[in-house]
């Protein structure tokens, strides 16, 4: 995300959940910048949007490495393979009594998917993880463990290797950015 002058404001991702519906995903540092960033956008451009945090009602769990699809897969009744869920895919699918969304998409360099549940049934969707990760010898790694692997495949971190004194030609996420995409005046201060 940047400001006017093209400089970072946050690493996000933003998902689209149906026509006119976004999921806009930020780091528990970020949270709060990003939320006041895009309302005071929303504002200045007296959009007709409305913004809600639903940070409250929902876990996160991620799954990753090379037997995740494996680990997914006995989990759902969805079709994860690569065919039917390629990189950066998003949908609901069940997991046990629970209906989590699902994103195809790692920060680890492996193959990977961050599972968004409601909070109700977090604890529910982790014991089933938890038991069918047994049979694909699944080990709990935090945050240091995160940022090693992300180090490694040379994925960068918003605060650490980057923040608003950059843009994102000179982090080298130009990639990222479609240069020739039209954009929607107002919106084309958000997304590059």
């Amino acid at each position: 995300m940047l400001d006017e002058s093209g400089k970072m404001q946050a690493d996000i991702t933003v998902l689209k959940r149906d026509e006119g519906d976004f999921m806009v995903i930020a780091t528990d540092t970020a949270h709060r910048h990003v939320e006041t960033h895009i309302r005071r956008y929303f504002e200045d451009e007296q959009a007709h949007a409305t913004i809600s945090d639903a940070t409250g009602g929902c876990s996160q769990l991620n799954i990753q490495g090379p037997r995740a699809r494996e680990l997914l897969a006995s989990l759902t009744s969805a079709d994860v393979s690569n065919a039917a869920y390629p990189f950066r895919t998003a949908r609901e699918i069940d997991i046990g009594y629970a209906r989590v969304l699902c994103t195809r998409i790692t920060y680890v360099g492996e193959l990977g998917y961050e599972l968004f549940v409601p909070a109700e049934h977090a604890l529910h969707v982790w014991d089933a993880v938890l038991e069918a990760g047994a049979a694909v010898d699944l080990k709990h790694v935090g945050l240091k463990a995160l940022s090693s692997l992300r180090m490694e495949k040379g994925y960068r971190d918003y605060g650490h290797d980057m923040d608003n004194t950059d843009t994102v030609l000179e982090c080298g996420l130009g990639f990222c950015c479609d240069f020739e995409k039209e954009v929607h005046e107002g919106i084309s201060r958000l997304i590059p």
